[in-house]
């Protein structure tokens, strides 16, 4: 797999959307996103995260997430 594959857009408070994107080329499956953010990414069973999008964690939340991340795979932009 090569790149950011595993992206998605998730809404935050107050309607407005920010783009999460995991690179899935330094993504070692480490899951601390996921126990950080379980409403926004999991890890698939190729070990890899993806992010879904089932809740409103709002923009906080997922850097947080985005945060905890040891090899730092997971950006969180604003979406356009």
């Amino acid at each position: 797999m090569t790149g950011d594959v595993a992206m998605g857009d998730a809404p935050t408070k107050g309607s407005h959307a920010m783009k999460i994107t995991v690179d899935t080329d330094k993504c070692c499956g480490y899951g601390d996103c996921e126990l950080a953010a379980p409403e926004l990414f999991q890890l698939g069973e190729d070990g890899v995260a993806r992010v879904i999008s089932k809740a409103e964690p709002g923009e906080a939340r997922a850097r947080e997430a985005a945060g905890a991340c040891p090899v730092a795979a997971i950006d969180v932009d604003p979406a356009s």
